[in-house]
Protein backbone atom coordinates (compact mmCIF):
# COMPACT_ATOMS: atom_id res chain seq x y z
CA UNK A 1 0.00 0.00 0.00
CA UNK A 2 2.92 2.48 0.69
CA UNK A 3 4.74 1.83 -2.34
CA UNK A 4 1.65 2.56 -4.53
CA UNK A 5 1.23 5.51 -2.64
CA UNK A 6 5.16 6.60 -3.33
CA UNK A 7 4.61 6.18 -7.04
CA UNK A 8 1.55 8.09 -7.60
CA UNK A 9 3.16 11.37 -7.16
CA UNK A 10 6.55 10.30 -9.30
CA UNK A 11 3.55 9.16 -12.52
CA UNK A 12 2.34 12.45 -11.83
CA UNK A 13 5.42 14.21 -12.78
CA UNK A 14 5.93 12.01 -16.11
CA UNK A 15 2.41 12.29 -17.54
CA UNK A 16 2.82 16.10 -16.95
CA UNK A 17 5.80 16.39 -18.48
CA UNK A 18 4.48 14.47 -21.87
CA UNK A 19 1.12 15.86 -21.93
CA UNK A 20 -0.39 17.81 -24.30
CA UNK A 21 0.70 21.45 -25.23
CA UNK A 22 4.25 21.47 -23.23
CA UNK A 23 6.74 23.62 -24.12
CA UNK A 24 9.79 21.83 -26.65
CA UNK A 25 13.41 22.89 -26.25
CA UNK A 26 14.20 27.13 -26.50
CA UNK A 27 15.15 28.48 -30.11
CA UNK A 28 18.72 29.16 -29.63
CA UNK A 29 19.24 32.88 -30.48
CA UNK A 30 21.34 33.98 -33.59
CA UNK A 31 21.88 37.16 -35.39
CA UNK A 32 21.44 37.05 -39.14
CA UNK A 33 22.92 39.22 -42.38
CA UNK A 34 21.50 38.91 -46.13
CA UNK A 35 23.02 37.43 -48.59
CA UNK A 36 24.30 39.98 -51.01
CA UNK A 37 24.54 40.06 -54.79
CA UNK A 38 27.67 42.27 -56.39
CA UNK A 39 29.70 42.48 -59.22
CA UNK A 40 33.44 41.88 -58.62
CA UNK A 41 37.02 41.92 -60.01
CA UNK A 42 38.14 39.21 -61.88
CA UNK A 43 42.03 39.79 -61.16
CA UNK A 44 45.26 37.84 -61.17
CA UNK A 45 47.72 38.07 -58.27
CA UNK A 46 51.27 38.87 -58.40
CA UNK A 47 54.02 40.60 -56.52
CA UNK A 48 56.36 43.03 -57.49
CA UNK A 49 58.47 46.04 -56.84
CA UNK A 50 57.91 49.61 -57.03
CA UNK A 51 60.82 51.89 -59.05
CA UNK A 52 61.24 55.07 -60.48
CA UNK A 53 60.95 55.27 -64.22
CA UNK A 54 64.05 57.97 -64.08
CA UNK A 55 66.73 58.16 -62.41
CA UNK A 56 68.78 60.60 -63.41
CA UNK A 57 73.05 61.66 -61.72
CA UNK A 58 72.88 65.49 -61.81
CA UNK A 59 76.62 65.98 -62.72
CA UNK A 60 78.01 69.75 -63.05
CA UNK A 61 78.42 71.47 -66.71
CA UNK A 62 81.16 73.51 -65.15
CA UNK A 63 83.77 73.60 -63.00
CA UNK A 64 83.83 76.04 -60.13
CA UNK A 65 83.45 76.17 -56.19
CA UNK A 66 80.19 75.37 -55.06
CA UNK A 67 78.42 78.63 -53.30
CA UNK A 68 74.99 77.45 -52.48
CA UNK A 69 72.76 74.33 -51.58
CA UNK A 70 69.34 74.93 -52.73
CA UNK A 71 68.22 71.02 -52.32
CA UNK A 72 68.99 68.28 -49.99
CA UNK A 73 67.76 64.68 -49.28
CA UNK A 74 64.20 63.75 -49.43
CA UNK A 75 63.46 67.61 -50.96
CA UNK A 76 60.60 67.68 -53.86
CA UNK A 77 61.97 69.14 -57.25
CA UNK A 78 60.33 70.68 -60.25
CA UNK A 79 61.70 70.67 -63.58
CA UNK A 80 64.45 72.96 -63.78
CA UNK A 81 64.69 73.79 -59.86
CA UNK A 82 68.16 75.25 -58.67
CA UNK A 83 69.61 72.08 -56.53
CA UNK A 84 72.51 74.06 -56.08
CA UNK A 85 74.71 77.13 -57.62
CA UNK A 86 78.73 77.06 -58.68
CA UNK A 87 80.30 80.76 -58.66
CA UNK A 88 78.63 82.58 -61.74
CA UNK A 89 81.37 85.56 -61.09
CA UNK A 90 83.87 84.62 -63.69
CA UNK A 91 81.66 82.93 -66.49
CA UNK A 92 79.73 86.34 -65.86
CA UNK A 93 82.90 88.12 -67.01
CA UNK A 94 83.06 85.63 -69.82
CA UNK A 95 79.80 85.94 -70.91
CA UNK A 96 80.24 90.04 -70.94
CA UNK A 97 83.73 89.86 -73.04
CA UNK A 98 82.00 87.37 -75.61
CA UNK A 99 78.87 89.95 -75.79
CA UNK A 100 80.94 92.82 -76.39
CA UNK A 101 82.74 91.08 -79.03
CA UNK A 102 79.81 90.01 -80.67
CA UNK A 103 78.40 93.56 -81.06
CA UNK A 104 81.85 94.29 -82.32
CA UNK A 105 81.78 91.60 -85.13
CA UNK A 106 77.98 92.78 -86.20
CA UNK A 107 79.09 96.12 -86.25
CA UNK A 108 82.21 95.34 -89.16
CA UNK A 109 79.73 92.90 -90.70
CA UNK A 110 76.99 96.26 -91.06
CA UNK A 111 80.55 98.26 -92.37
CA UNK A 112 81.92 95.80 -94.39
CA UNK A 113 78.63 95.13 -96.22
CA UNK A 114 78.26 99.11 -96.90
CA UNK A 115 81.43 99.50 -98.17
CA UNK A 116 81.40 96.69 -100.44
CA UNK A 117 78.32 98.33 -101.60
CA UNK A 118 80.28 101.36 -103.19
CA UNK A 119 83.31 98.79 -103.72
CA UNK A 120 85.56 100.07 -101.78
CA UNK A 121 85.72 96.18 -99.26
CA UNK A 122 86.61 93.17 -101.60
CA UNK A 123 84.45 89.85 -101.36
CA UNK A 124 86.97 88.04 -99.86
CA UNK A 125 87.22 90.92 -96.60
CA UNK A 126 83.09 90.99 -96.33
CA UNK A 127 83.56 86.51 -95.97
CA UNK A 128 85.84 87.37 -93.23
CA UNK A 129 83.30 89.69 -92.02
CA UNK A 130 80.68 87.18 -91.97
CA UNK A 131 82.88 84.46 -90.98
CA UNK A 132 84.15 86.54 -87.60
CA UNK A 133 80.54 87.85 -86.83
CA UNK A 134 79.55 84.16 -86.68
CA UNK A 135 82.34 83.20 -84.38
CA UNK A 136 81.37 85.76 -82.11
CA UNK A 137 77.73 84.80 -82.21
CA UNK A 138 78.93 81.13 -81.22
CA UNK A 139 81.06 82.56 -78.95
CA UNK A 140 78.62 84.67 -77.02
CA UNK A 141 75.80 81.65 -76.47
CA UNK A 142 78.61 78.92 -75.52
CA UNK A 143 79.51 81.92 -72.88
CA UNK A 144 75.90 82.55 -72.10
CA UNK A 145 75.17 78.81 -71.44
CA UNK A 146 78.43 78.13 -69.29
CA UNK A 147 76.91 81.52 -66.98
CA UNK A 148 73.72 79.72 -67.34
CA UNK A 149 75.18 76.33 -66.17
CA UNK A 150 76.22 77.66 -63.02
CA UNK A 151 72.95 76.72 -61.48
CA UNK A 152 72.72 73.41 -61.15
CA UNK A 153 69.21 72.41 -62.01
CA UNK A 154 66.86 69.30 -61.66
CA UNK A 155 66.26 67.67 -64.71
CA UNK A 156 62.56 66.64 -63.91
CA UNK A 157 60.03 66.56 -61.61
CA UNK A 158 60.74 64.17 -58.88
CA UNK A 159 62.80 63.93 -55.51
CA UNK A 160 66.49 64.58 -54.26
CA UNK A 161 67.10 60.85 -53.79
CA UNK A 162 71.14 61.85 -52.50
CA UNK A 163 73.31 64.90 -52.31
CA UNK A 164 76.90 64.20 -52.99
CA UNK A 165 78.34 68.08 -52.59
CA UNK A 166 78.83 70.55 -49.93
CA UNK A 167 79.13 74.25 -49.99
CA UNK A 168 82.73 75.86 -50.37
CA UNK A 169 83.50 72.50 -52.32
CA UNK A 170 85.41 73.07 -55.60
CA UNK A 171 83.52 70.71 -58.61
CA UNK A 172 85.14 69.64 -62.13
CA UNK A 173 82.66 69.18 -65.40
CA UNK A 174 81.12 65.84 -64.95
CA UNK A 175 81.34 65.56 -61.17
CA UNK A 176 78.33 63.78 -59.71
CA UNK A 177 76.07 66.15 -57.21
CA UNK A 178 72.88 64.82 -56.99
CA UNK A 179 70.47 62.14 -57.66
CA UNK A 180 67.19 62.99 -58.65
CA UNK A 181 64.60 60.12 -58.82
CA UNK A 182 60.56 60.37 -60.59
CA UNK A 183 58.20 59.73 -57.42
CA UNK A 184 54.92 60.39 -59.52
CA UNK A 185 54.47 57.99 -60.96
CA UNK A 186 56.05 55.06 -60.17
CA UNK A 187 56.70 51.84 -62.02
CA UNK A 188 56.05 48.22 -60.33
CA UNK A 189 57.77 45.16 -61.90
CA UNK A 190 57.01 41.91 -61.16
CA UNK A 191 56.71 38.59 -62.98
CA UNK A 192 53.13 36.56 -63.47
CA UNK A 193 52.86 33.07 -64.20
CA UNK A 194 52.90 31.44 -67.74
CA UNK A 195 49.09 29.94 -66.97
CA UNK A 196 48.22 33.59 -66.93
CA UNK A 197 49.69 34.55 -70.25
CA UNK A 198 45.94 34.67 -72.55
CA UNK A 199 44.54 37.13 -69.69
CA UNK A 200 47.03 39.44 -69.40
CA UNK A 201 47.21 42.90 -71.16
CA UNK A 202 48.51 46.15 -71.14
CA UNK A 203 46.02 48.53 -70.51
CA UNK A 204 44.03 46.65 -67.81
CA UNK A 205 43.61 48.05 -64.57
CA UNK A 206 46.10 47.23 -61.29
CA UNK A 207 45.03 47.07 -57.57
CA UNK A 208 48.15 47.48 -55.44
CA UNK A 209 48.67 46.59 -51.75
CA UNK A 210 51.67 47.60 -49.53
CA UNK A 211 52.10 46.42 -45.66
CA UNK A 212 52.66 49.79 -44.93
CA UNK A 213 49.01 50.70 -45.57
CA UNK A 214 46.88 47.85 -44.60
CA UNK A 215 43.60 48.15 -45.86
CA UNK A 216 44.16 51.07 -48.09
CA UNK A 217 44.32 49.81 -52.65
CA UNK A 218 46.27 52.25 -54.89
CA UNK A 219 45.26 51.75 -58.50
CA UNK A 220 47.68 51.57 -61.96
CA UNK A 221 47.54 50.82 -65.26
CA UNK A 222 49.45 47.60 -67.22
CA UNK A 223 51.70 49.26 -69.72
CA UNK A 224 53.66 46.70 -70.80
CA UNK A 225 53.95 42.44 -71.10
CA UNK A 226 57.57 40.95 -71.55
CA UNK A 227 57.67 38.97 -74.99
CA UNK A 228 59.13 36.07 -73.82
CA UNK A 229 58.75 34.13 -70.38
CA UNK A 230 61.70 33.32 -68.16
CA UNK A 231 62.55 29.49 -68.39
CA UNK A 232 63.71 28.92 -64.86
CA UNK A 233 60.17 30.43 -63.25
CA UNK A 234 58.15 29.89 -65.90
CA UNK A 235 56.59 33.48 -65.72
CA UNK A 236 56.63 36.52 -67.78
CA UNK A 237 57.40 40.15 -66.43
CA UNK A 238 55.42 42.97 -66.55
CA UNK A 239 55.08 46.13 -65.84
CA UNK A 240 52.29 49.20 -64.44
CA UNK A 241 52.50 52.63 -64.17
CA UNK A 242 51.22 53.70 -60.50
CA UNK A 243 50.05 57.49 -59.79
CA UNK A 244 51.82 58.46 -57.23
CA UNK A 245 50.25 61.99 -56.71
CA UNK A 246 50.99 62.69 -52.38
CA UNK A 247 54.34 61.02 -52.67
CA UNK A 248 52.81 58.36 -50.53
CA UNK A 249 54.75 55.75 -52.07
CA UNK A 250 58.47 55.38 -52.00
CA UNK A 251 60.59 53.58 -54.84
CA UNK A 252 61.76 50.00 -54.42
CA UNK A 253 59.12 49.01 -51.95
CA UNK A 254 57.76 45.78 -52.09
CA UNK A 255 54.05 45.35 -53.24
CA UNK A 256 51.03 42.96 -53.92
CA UNK A 257 49.29 43.65 -56.92
CA UNK A 258 46.28 42.50 -59.17
CA UNK A 259 45.62 42.73 -62.67
CA UNK A 260 41.75 43.10 -63.05
CA UNK A 261 41.09 40.97 -66.48
CA UNK A 262 37.03 40.48 -65.87
CA UNK A 263 34.14 40.83 -63.67
CA UNK A 264 31.79 38.84 -62.20
CA UNK A 265 28.42 40.28 -62.06
CA UNK A 266 25.89 38.70 -59.51
CA UNK A 267 28.40 37.03 -57.26
CA UNK A 268 27.02 36.01 -53.93
CA UNK A 269 28.55 37.54 -50.50
CA UNK A 270 28.31 37.11 -47.13
CA UNK A 271 30.57 37.85 -44.06
CA UNK A 272 33.09 35.53 -43.16
CA UNK A 273 31.80 35.28 -40.11
CA UNK A 274 28.78 33.37 -41.54
CA UNK A 275 31.17 30.72 -42.76
CA UNK A 276 32.24 28.15 -40.63
CA UNK A 277 34.74 25.14 -41.61
CA UNK A 278 35.21 21.76 -40.00
CA UNK A 279 37.00 18.80 -41.03
CA UNK A 280 37.86 21.28 -44.59
CA UNK A 281 34.00 21.41 -45.35
CA UNK A 282 32.67 24.79 -45.38
CA UNK A 283 29.33 25.79 -44.42
CA UNK A 284 26.60 28.37 -43.88
CA UNK A 285 23.35 27.88 -41.87
CA UNK A 286 20.09 29.54 -44.05
CA UNK A 287 17.42 30.76 -41.97
CA UNK A 288 13.85 29.79 -43.53
CA UNK A 289 10.77 29.71 -41.16
CA UNK A 290 12.42 30.41 -37.91
CA UNK A 291 14.52 27.16 -38.70
CA UNK A 292 18.35 26.83 -39.47
CA UNK A 293 19.23 25.27 -42.43
CA UNK A 294 22.95 23.90 -43.61
CA UNK A 295 23.77 24.64 -46.71
CA UNK A 296 27.36 23.44 -47.99
CA UNK A 297 29.35 26.59 -49.86
CA UNK A 298 32.42 27.30 -51.66
CA UNK A 299 34.36 30.17 -50.77
CA UNK A 300 35.51 31.83 -53.72
CA UNK A 301 37.65 34.71 -52.50
CA UNK A 302 37.59 36.75 -49.53
CA UNK A 303 36.97 40.67 -49.69
CA UNK A 304 38.77 43.22 -48.12
CA UNK A 305 35.70 44.23 -45.99
CA UNK A 306 35.73 41.25 -44.11
CA UNK A 307 33.26 39.71 -46.54
CA UNK A 308 33.55 36.29 -48.86
CA UNK A 309 32.15 35.71 -52.14
CA UNK A 310 30.96 32.03 -52.27
CA UNK A 311 29.26 30.01 -54.22
CA UNK A 312 26.39 26.70 -53.19
CA UNK A 313 23.33 25.20 -54.21
CA UNK A 314 20.19 26.71 -53.05
CA UNK A 315 21.85 30.34 -52.38
CA UNK A 316 19.86 33.56 -54.21
CA UNK A 317 20.61 37.31 -52.72
CA UNK A 318 18.42 38.48 -50.00
CA UNK A 319 18.17 35.23 -47.89
CA UNK A 320 19.34 35.06 -44.36
CA UNK A 321 21.83 33.47 -43.01
CA UNK A 322 23.15 33.34 -39.23
CA UNK A 323 26.50 35.65 -38.30
CA UNK A 324 26.34 34.51 -34.70
CA UNK A 325 25.56 31.48 -32.81
CA UNK A 326 26.83 29.01 -35.08
CA UNK A 327 28.31 26.88 -32.56
CA UNK A 328 25.17 25.69 -31.49
CA UNK A 329 23.20 25.65 -34.48
CA UNK A 330 22.73 22.25 -36.95
CA UNK A 331 20.07 21.53 -39.76
CA UNK A 332 16.65 21.95 -38.39
CA UNK A 333 17.92 23.62 -35.44
CA UNK A 334 14.77 26.40 -34.22
CA UNK A 335 16.52 29.73 -34.21
CA UNK A 336 15.16 33.29 -32.37
CA UNK A 337 16.49 36.01 -34.82
CA UNK A 338 17.99 38.76 -32.52
CA UNK A 339 18.20 42.83 -33.00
Amino acid sequence: MHRALLALPLCATLLSAQAPGSRGPAATPIRTAPIEARTLEQTVAFSGSLASPEDATVGAEVEGRVVAIAADLGDAVGRGRVLARINPDEYRFRLEQAEAARKEAEANLTRAQELSKEGIVSPKDLDNARVAAARANADADLARKRFADTDVKAPFAGAVAQRLVSVGEYVKVGQSLFQVVMTNPLKLTGEVPERHLGQIRPGAAVRLRLDAFPGQTFSGTLTRVAPAIQVQSRAFRVEARIPNPKGLLKPGAFAGANVVVGRDTGALVVPEAAVTVFAGVAKIFVIEGGVARERRVTVERRLPDGRVALKGEGLRAGLSVAVAGLARLGDGVAVAVQP
